[in-house]
Parts: C-alpha cells; sequence; structure tokens
C-alpha cells in the first residue's frame, strides 16, 4: 500500500511540474501533429539488436516540418555494426488544423525505417512509411485527454517485392499533462508474403513521460503480436528527445 500511495504521489508531482506535448509520430506511426515553428527537436534511441538511432527535426514555418535520421544495429554487441545504406529523412505538411469538430490532416515523406537493416533485401525489418497521408482527433474524456488517428501510406523505397497500400491507426491517452500512454496498430498489407511478416500486422505499444514540453522520455515494445516471428520475442526500445526553441 505504501509503494502504491508513492507512485500516485510521484506521478501527482510530475504533473505539477510538466506540460502537455503531443507525438509527431505515436510509436513508429506519423501522426498529424508537427514541433512548433522555429522550433527544433533531437532524439536518440536504443533499438533492438543492440542498435542505436538519431533524428534531428525543424520547422521553420507554420506547418510544415522536415527531418533526417540515421541508424544501425549490433552497436552494442560482439557481432559487426550493421548501418543503414542511407540516412533518413522526413518531410511532413498540415493541411487541416484540428478544430471543434473538424480532425487535423497531414501528409507527408519519410523514408527512415526501424530494426535491421538488410543490404541484400535493401530494406529494414519494418518498412519505411513512404508517402502517407493521416487524420487525428483530440476528445476529452473526463480524466486525461485522448488522441485517436488514423492513415494510409505507400513505402516507396522499400518495395522491391511487397508492392501495396498499407494502412494504420493509432490512439494516445494522456492521464496527466506529462504521462502518455501509446499504442498503433498497422496491417502490413505490403509486408505479408512471410519473408518479414507473417500478415498480421504489427502492434506497438509504449509510454512516454515528457517535462516541461522539452525532454521526453519514451518506452516502447515493438511488435507485439509477432508478425516477423524470426524475432523470438518482443522488441523493446528506449527513446529520449529534446525539443526546443531557437
Amino acid at each position: 500500500m505504501k509503494k502504491a500511495l508513492m507512485f500516485v504521489f510521484f506521478l501527482s508531482t510530475l504533473a505539477l511540474w510538466s506540460y502537455p506535448l503531443y507525438n509527431f509520430e505515436t510509436i513508429k506511426n506519423p501522426t498529424t501533429h508537427i514541433i512548433p515553428p522555429k522550433t527544433y527537436n533531437i532524439s536518440f534511441e536504443m533499438l533492438p539488436v543492440g542498435g542505436m538511432g538519431f533524428s534531428a527535426n525543424i520547422s521553420l514555418f507554420p506547418r510544415v516540418m522536415f527531418g533526417l535520421s540515421y541508424s544501425a544495429t549490433e552497436i552494442i554487441s560482439y557481432n559487426v555494426p550493421v548501418f543503414s545504406k542511407y540516412p533518413g529523412f522526413l518531410v511532413k505538411v498540415v493541411i487541416v488544423e484540428e478544430e471543434d469538430y473538424v480532425p487535423a490532416v497531414a501528409f507527408g515523406l519519410q523514408s527512415q525505417g526501424y530494426g535491421d537493416y538488410s543490404t541484400a533485401d535493401s530494406r529494414f525489418s519494418i518498412k519505411s512509411k513512404g508517402f502517407y497521408a493521416n487524420v487525428s482527433k483530440i476528445m476529452y474524456p473526463p480524466i486525461g485527454e485522448f488522441l485517436i488517428g488514423g492513415g494510409m501510406n505507400y513505402s516507396i523505397f522499400e518495395n522491391n517485392i511487397e508492392k501495396m497500400v498499407d494502412f494504420f491507426a493509432q490512439a494516445e491517452y494522456y492521464l496527466t499533462d506529462n504521462v502518455g500512454f501509446l499504442i498503433e496498430y498497422s496491417l502490413g498489407l505490403d509486408d505479408n508474403d512471410g519473408t518479414y511478416g507473417r500478415g498480421v500486422g504489427y502492434l506497438n505499444a509504449g509510454m512516454k513521460w515528457i517535462y516541461e514540453e522539452k525532454l521526453g522520455i519514451e518506452i516502447d515494445f515493438i511488435d507485439l503480436i509477432k508478425n516477423n516471428d524470426d524475432n523470438r520475442t518482443v522488441g523493446r526500445g528506449v527513446k529520449i528527445s529534446y525539443t526546443d526553441f531557437f
């Protein structure tokens, strides 16, 4: 009982000293949000298979955001590191901003995938989104805030074998202004021939803590239903991000 009360007190303390911030991606699926104008965001991610990822994003104008990223696996390992062939990039544009009864609408282009990079197949374990378009809406239950969204994408960079439009959905629930629970699902229609995916889609979940709209620490669980059955268990990752004005 004492531990439970201490945990509740800890969450309450965080809420007093922090402010809300919505992700421009839930976990691996993009949302309609971008960072504010004249703002930069940098993030460092610890990936499965001893991997590391880095990204830098910037917004110079309202409704537009740009980013660069790079990742490698087997960094913390006895094996030879495996580096991505090219840096990833991101361009996102918000077409419609959210209003009372109108959801936000955005589209973008993203070339950064997730996990191992295969030089033989020229792709990541989980493909990049490529071209995408999505919508989202924030709702206000009695406690907290709830964001729900979804979209479609076509991975033009890694569609050498399976060329198919894919669909995804996501939800973010913020119990307090800074503690968020994340879940997302993509059908994986472009990854279901058994080589990388077995046709059940990718289900990911995570939890994020945000401090003063600047520092974010996120714990993610990737491929909960093991669409890629080469993996012996669920993927785990940790992401640390920092956002500030310039």
